[in-house]
């Protein structure tokens, strides 16, 4: 669906904000239900923004405008908070999953570098599987990663179908490794030695695998969200997260509003 879409964000145009990182010069904002095509071109005027991306389900615009450190943000989400017909206004925060290295060796890996191995065996699961299987007869489950992709050269995931929401036009990759370490626990095939995938255990070959690839800002998990509802997933995954103390809440918090 082309009215659906996010503009990603480059490592080199993020800036601190409240003990984060977000997007420099984007402000997310959501309309209010009483918005129409006057009220959304008023907003535009008023902060002299340019629409980036936008996810008409839920009513959110990723805009472009002139806020390039944390005072300017501040500013601009104050003055569009402001204006009739915004409901929430936030910073384009940045998650902060941690990431690992991806490799079907991963097991010979210590530390920050190994992506959940034989440190996650699945060994009470092994023994329940073929129960399960016999008891509740396998059927298309259709499950959602919204994530930072995934590696399809790391051999795991050879026997599960696989589409890529975001883009189907291109192929599956992953350069940060976090959403291979998160899928490799739900679909992983463990023929090439590594993880074994809680679903992938028990429902074989009737598991779909949907993934959405995100460049961690909270924008683009909220399309991949979308993208997973539209696709008719059955479960969706999201396991990506932002540390946030006190200083960060109250600039953060309309996110809640968002997702919700």
């Amino acid at each position: 669906d082309p009215t659906i879409y996010y503009q990603p964000t480059p490592v080199e145009d993020r800036v601190p904000f409240a003990d984060l990182m977000v997007a420099a010069n984007q402000l997310v904002i959501m309309l209010d239900e009483t918005a129409d095509e006057a009220t959304r071109a008023a907003i535009l005027k008023a902060l002299d923004a340019t629409v980036i991306g936008e996810l008409p389900p839920i009513r959110v615009l990723q805009l472009a405008l002139d806020a390039a450190d944390e005072a300017a943000l501040r500013d601009a989400c104050a003055a569009a908070r402001a204006l009739g017909g915004v409901a929430v206004a936030v910073p384009n925060m940045v998650m902060a999953p941690s990431g690992c290295v991806a490799s079907p060796d991963n097991e010979r890996l210590v530390g920050d570098a190994r992506c959940a191995a034989e440190d996650v065996g699945w060994h009470s699961l092994d023994l329940m599987a073929p129960k399960l299987r016999a008891e509740v007869p396998p059927h298309r489950v259709r499950v959602a990663v919204v994530d930072t992709g995934l590696a399809v050269n790391t051999l795991q995931f050879e026997k599960v179908a696989k589409y890529h929401l975001t883009d189907p036009s291109k192929p599956l990759s992953d350069s940060d490794g976090h959403g291979t370490m998160v899928t490799g626990l739900i679909a992983a095939d463990d023929d090439a030695g590594g993880t074994a995938g809680l679903a992938s255990t028990v429902l074989g070959d009737a598991l779909e695998l949907l993934v959405a690839t995100t460049d961690k800002t909270a924008m683009g998990v909220l399309m991949g969200m979308i993208l997973a509802g539209l696709a008719h997933a059955d479960v969706v995954s999201i396991t990506v997260g932002a540390e946030c103390n006190a200083r960060c809440e109250d600039e953060t918090s309309g996110w809640n509003v968002i997702y919700q």
